[in-house]
């Protein structure tokens, strides 16, 4: 074997291994995490307080940018018609854990486990103290047109 013959494939293997870092930097910086901010408990209580003031649930929403089933949640809830439906009947805090490392302290404090699954989802109703815990699209998005759909 030649010299020659080790270079080719080293090449196109160092190309590919190139290219593919790029796409997934690429691909990465495209998809937007649910928050690039850390929440806190007192952002949580603010938005509720929100919420509670102007008739609407509020819905902790976790999730991560590397999750399929997180991202396509995000494009449900970008859809116009829901949007709009969203902004009239929910506030909405995002919180971004990650890799199941970041803002798990919000997580427990409103007894989520973010190792049972993403995204998940924690409804207040305005006038009340009980939460609803939604796991997985299907739930979150079942419970928002639930609310939806109410008088």
């Amino acid at each position: 074997m030649s010299l020659r013959s080790f270079r080719i494939p080293t090449l196109v293997v160092t190309i590919s291994i190139i290219a593919l870092v790029g796409y997934h930097r690429k691909a990465q910086q495209k998809t937007p995490s649910p928050a690039s901010v850390r929440v806190t408990s007192q952002m949580i209580e603010e938005a509720r307080l929100t919420a509670m003031k102007n008739d609407k649930v509020l819905m902790v929403r976790f999730g991560a940018s590397w999750c399929p089933d997180c991202l396509e949640l995000s494009k449900s809830l970008n859809d116009v018609i829901t949007s709009n439906r969203l902004e009239q009947h929910f506030v909405v805090v995002n919180v971004d854990v990650g890799e199941f490392n970041r803002n798990l302290n919000v997580a427990r404090s409103l007894g989520v486990d973010v190792n049972q699954g993403i995204p998940v989802a924690v409804f207040f109703p305005p006038h009340s103290d009980a939460s609803s815990v939604k796991l997985g699209t299907e739930q979150i998005l079942g419970y928002i047109k639930e609310v939806i759909a109410r008088p």
